[in-house]
């Protein structure tokens, strides 16, 4: 992937990952557009982290990939996180000399299993509950045009990141007005839109690259849930919405 686009990334570890990561900065020490690219691609391949009874599995994978260590654990909020009320009690019962964990290995590990579930379930309510947040903020502005930056193109479509939402779009190239769509993988795609008698455009041509800004339309439909993305053409001035986005940062 990051060979395909002239990057020298090293990933072998998360370590020299991050490392790479923490060169994409700008003078300010602010992370760059390609910054965000490389992090999002990094995110979408990642698998997320699951709580292991260790009696259970080989001493390798007790490795934490995202901290680069080869033993974890974590402790330090039994209040508001489970597991690590488990880890508490046992690391009482050795502190108080026992010789004997009092949670079995076969429930630890049926706690784990239950921890993991209710931690993928966590994070999709949250990401349904900013879904949710997000339609019907934009069912009452009707349509609102936004910034962003190309992350990755394919062959069919082109990703897009919306900074200011922290919002992923695939827009396909069956949903564009186009005429044409030549794309080469996570570099560039050429696009030929078809005339626009309405607005007055004749047939256009327009190159594209990763990490090039574009401009966004957003609007959604009538399901809950359901939001479309619309790239502007740059031969067509976006209405500048100015109150709009006012009003859609206060509500951040």
């Amino acid at each position: 992937m990051f060979d395909a686009m002239g990057l020298d990334v090293d990933t072998s570890s998360s370590k020299s990952i991050q490392e790479a990561l923490l060169g994409m900065v700008d003078e300010n020490g602010k992370p760059t557009k390609l910054n965000l690219v490389v992090s999002n691609m990094l995110l979408k391949s990642m698998v997320m982290a699951k709580y292991i009874c260790a009696g259970d599995v080989e001493e390798p994978d007790y490795w934490h990939y995202g901290l680069s260590v080869p033993l974890y654990t974590h402790f330090t909020s039994p209040i508001r996180r489970y597991p690590d009320l488990i880890v508490h009690r046992q690391l009482q019962a050795i502190l108080e000399g026992h010789s004997e964990s009092p949670i079995s290995g076969k429930e630890v590990a049926r706690l784990a299993k239950a921890s993991s579930e209710k931690k993928l379930a966590s994070r999709k309510a949250s990401e349904k509950s900013d879904g949710l947040f997000l339609w019907m903020f934009l069912k009452d502005q009707d349509v609102l045009y936004e910034k962003a930056v190309i992350i990755d193109i394919g062959h069919q479509w082109i990703e897009v990141l919306i900074e200011m939402l922290s919002l992923n779009f695939r827009i396909l190239k069956y949903n564009m007005d186009v005429d044409q769509f030549d794309a080469t993988r996570y570099e560039s795609v050429n696009i030929v839109w078809k005339a626009d008698k309405k607005n007055g455009l004749k047939e256009g041509v327009q190159q594209l690259k990763i990490l090039e800004q574009v401009d966004l339309k957003l609007s959604v439909g009538k399901e809950l849930f359901i939001m479309y993305a619309e790239l502007v053409r740059r031969d067509l001035d976006a209405p500048v919405i100015s109150k709009k986005k006012q009003i859609f940062k206060t509500f951040r």
